[in-house]
């Protein structure tokens, strides 16, 4: 379960802001980037950033490629602001789009760094991550500029290699590997062979080749031949056409199998899900609760704290009219909570929620319950310093045991 630090109820912060202080912005971040005790807004600016990021990204993806009427300021905006989000949020959920939309608008701004840019992009998708982009909150006003471009291009590391071929079928395959970017006319499952033991027969110049089986590939006396290269790209693109693609068949869930699922629609108390592994056959359905409550939080509360998006990790409780339990999820979460927040010897407060003959419940300022022995001096509504939790396991998982503090008293 995802959690946000959020702005008081009363503050309506909306993603335009990000546009009409776009200064302030940058200032905030820059201070607030690398400063682990991070105010409660940090996460919430960031959430709103990469909103509009999206909106950036998805019209940069959907203009037309000649387009003659783009408004140069509007393409240094864009990329100001995408710089900013990667060095706010280097491995963010957009970082990779976000850095190759980047990269598309610094080469209508730059244009002799056209096929650096563009080689830059391919060293970026056969690598997992960025170590260090190549610019500086302090060198965003180069943007524009072919110093920055510069910068970029020859400034930028990377981490650690792809670990494994990610494929892309369509007609024909295209693969991405730590040895480069592969296009072939195979299927998405010969494609692999084909990678590992085939043979490159023509490189387009930008870091992307054509690869063949060895019996097919352009043969070295033929390449500077005008002739042979036509008939050889002629029959690779009749092969791409011709290509079929083989479906693997997916896996199905089973009654009790764990699944991740995700919110897809919230109407009253009635939660629609739906599964998010590729590998197997969606299944879309509710969330169902065996208990009132969990952790002493009812679970007719819920749909007011989850959000459309939000992902959990449920159990499958019916295959047939698709059905998920997440109790144990939410209990995974707020005991997972409470171990990274509370130390054995720290104290902390909690308000008594419940009084029974033998023992008290608590809720801590982290809303996990906590359970203490009733020592006859407490009322329901009082506060008290806790101090050394303890967590149960086996039938009593989800039960933390601690000792009032008298000392605090």
């Amino acid at each position: 379960m995802s959690q946000n630090n959020q702005t008081p109820l009363w503050l309506n912060l909306k993603k335009e802001y990000i546009d009409d202080n776009i200064n302030s912005l940058q200032i905030y971040l820059k201070a607030n980037q690398r400063n682990d005790d991070k105010d409660q807004f940090f996460m919430v600016t960031i959430n709103l950033l990469e909103e509009r990021i999206g909106n950036v990204i998805e019209t940069i993806a959907n203009r037309k490629i000649y387009d003659e009427n783009i408004n140069r300021d509007e393409i240094i905006f864009n990329a100001r602001l995408l710089a900013i989000y990667l060095l706010a949020s280097p491995n963010g959920e957009q970082s990779l789009n976000a850095f190759i939309a980047l990269l598309g608008e610094l080469n209508l701004l730059s244009k002799n760094y056209s096929e650096k840019l563009l080689h830059t992009v391919f060293e970026r998708l056969r690598h997992q991550s960025v170590k260090k982009y190549g610019f500086t909150w302090d060198s965003l006003n180069d943007i524009g500029t072919e110093k920055f471009a510069h910068n970029l291009c020859s400034q930028i590391e990377y981490g650690a290699e792809l670990s494994h071929n990610i494929v892309y079928p369509n007609r024909g395959t295209a693969i991405i590997s730590s040895k480069g970017m592969f296009i072939t006319t195979a299927n998405n499952i010969e494609a692999q062979d084909i990678i590992a033991n085939g043979a490159k027969s023509l490189s387009t110049g930008i870091a992307l080749s054509l690869i063949t089986k060895d019996s097919e590939k352009l043969r070295q006396k033929d390449e500077n031949n005008i002739d042979k290269i036509s008939e050889f790209t002629s029959n690779f693109i009749a092969g791409q056409i011709e290509c079929r693609q083989k479906k693997e068949a997916k896996r199905v869930y089973s009654i009790n199998d764990p699944a991740t699922v995700r919110i897809t629609e919230i109407a009253g108390q009635k939660i629609k899900v739906e599964t998010v592994d590729p590998d197997y056959e969606t299944l879309r359905g509710e969330l169902k609760f065996v208990r009132n409550s969990v952790m002493y939080h009812y679970v007719s509360t819920f749909p007011t704290h989850f959000r459309v998006g939000d992902c959990f990790n449920a159990i499958v409780t019916n295959v047939q009219q698709p059905k998920f339990n997440i109790e144990k999820d939410m209990t995974d979460f707020m005991i997972n909570d409470n171990k990274n927040n509370i130390d054995y010897d720290q104290q902390f407060d909690a308000t008594l929620i419940d009084e029974r003959r033998d023992y008290y419940v608590w809720l801590n300022t982290l809303g996990v319950p906590v359970y203490t022995r009733n020592n006859g001096e407490y009322h329901q509504g009082d506060f008290a310093t806790l101090c050394k939790p303890r967590y149960c396991d086996g039938e009593q998982y989800g039960k933390i045991n601690a000792e009032i503090d008298d000392s605090a008293v």
